[in-house]
């Protein structure tokens, strides 16, 4: 008698635990990342590289001014375009409470030429060259703020306006760099080829938006796979 007892106490307990076990593995499987890989292209002819006399300051700056290639002309690739991820349910999204994004001055080209921030984190500006610049920075058509940078100098600002941050230098004209200001941390740039991974990302619906310097912007819904890959590829048109 006693044998039978423990015999379905046992049992009893090993029943109660699969069941759990298959509860929690159901309830991990539902939650396992995502990832989303793809390519951007260009349709039709390629913008070619901006060019202009350099006027002043050659001895640091050189004669001539010549915009960084972003595009691949072997396989269409767009270098450059900057793919951010929205969760639609939870429109503003806090990432790191400090992650500054670095841009140099070095012989009057800022560098990184295209980057993003997410809104409230800082820019942190160098200037490598023995000149002065003066960095302006606008949206749209409004100048946000203006920022002397004096030889070899640095400095830090906080960005709080989302958008797109044109940044200029009052003194050479040709000095340009771009900045998306996005309310998201998932975010990232494609490479020369036009390729892009987020490796790991919670499955669920998104607002996925593309912007390019020379090609415009295009946003989609998508909905990420929970333990799988998605796989989207893009076409953009000069604009």
């Amino acid at each position: 008698m006693k044998t039978l007892f423990l015999k379905t106490v046992f049992l009893f307990l090993g029943t109660f635990s699969f069941v759990l076990c298959l509860r929690e593995t159901a309830s991990w499987g539902a939650n396992i990342n995502g990832s989303l890989t793809g390519k951007v292209r260009y349709f039709g002819s390629a913008p070619l590289p901006e060019s202009e006399a350099i006027k002043s300051d050659s001895e640091v700056c050189g004669s001539n001014y010549l915009e960084e290639t972003l595009v691949n002309f072997e396989n269409k690739g767009v270098k450059n375009a900057i793919i951010s991820l929205k969760k639609k349910l939870n429109p503003l999204e806090s990432g790191e409470t400090e992650k500054r994004i670095y841009l140099i001055s070095k012989k009057c080209h800022i560098e990184p030429y295209v980057t993003a921030i997410q809104v409230e984190n800082s820019l942190s500006i160098e200037n490598s060259d023995p000149i002065l610049h003066v960095l302006k920075f606008s949206h749209k058509d409004q100048v946000l703020y203006t920022l002397p940078l004096p030889p070899h100098g640095k400095l830090v600002k906080k960005i709080n306006q989302l958008g797109l941050i044109q940044t200029t230098c009052v003194i050479h004209s040709f000095m340009k760099s771009y900045i998306a200001v996005l309310d998201t941390p998932n975010y990232l740039l494609s490479d020369l080829d036009g390729s892009f991974r987020f490796q790991t990302l919670d499955p669920g619906k998104y607002r996925l938006s593309i912007w390019h310097k020379s090609f415009g912007s295009i946003e989609k819904d998508i909905e990420v796979p929970s333990g799988r890959n998605l796989t989207l590829n893009f076409e953009l048109e000069q604009k």
